[in-house]
């Protein structure tokens, strides 16, 4: 409830050591987070929900600019976005895609590696994510840095799609 309604405002007043600890205990939620699979006797099928170590890590989404270790923790979510494990890149892509695919993110070597292998790779989710940034903001570092393997992506999207549905 506090990083949902209070941390705006008052964050900056609360104890360095605080903030250090609440830091800390946001990107161990983030480390250990993944989105797992629950039985539900009322569904038809297995439905999918964040596991509880990594639920606290969800809050902070759209809070991340206050952090101080927002760096150290974007790291992390590219790592699990480029790791093999899917229920890792899902959580990624579930609670934090405004912060990983945000275009005033600083673009290092890993990151760009991230995504460049992902859209390589045909990934629809990541191509998904960056349409906004690819379509709307021509200017910025990262269309220039991945518009050719985004094209190529977009492209081998269409034809896998143009392949199943061949009427």
């Amino acid at each position: 409830m506090y990083f949902h309604y209070f941390m705006e405002s008052t964050y900056s007043h609360i104890d360095r050591l605080a903030q250090l600890r609440i830091e800390n205990f946001i990107y161990e939620s983030i480390k250990n987070g993944e989105i797992e699979y629950v039985d539900n006797p009322f569904a038809l099928e297995e439905e999918e929900e964040c596991n509880s170590q990594g639920s606290l890590g969800t809050w902070i989404n759209d809070k991340l600019y206050l952090l101080s270790n927002r760096e150290q923790i974007l790291d992390k979510l590219f790592m699990k976005l480029g790791g093999g494990n899917s229920s890792e890149q899902k959580y990624v892509l579930t609670f934090f895609c405004d912060c990983v695919f945000n275009s005033s993110v600083k673009l290092t070597d890993y990151r760009k590696n991230i995504v460049k292998d992902g859209l390589k790779n045909g990934d629809k989710q990541i191509s998904d994510n960056l349409f906004c940034i690819m379509n709307f903001e021509c200017e910025s570092i990262w269309y220039a840095t991945f518009k050719e393997e985004y094209e190529l992506c977009c492209e081998k999207n269409k034809k896998e799609v143009d392949e199943e549905f061949p009427f």
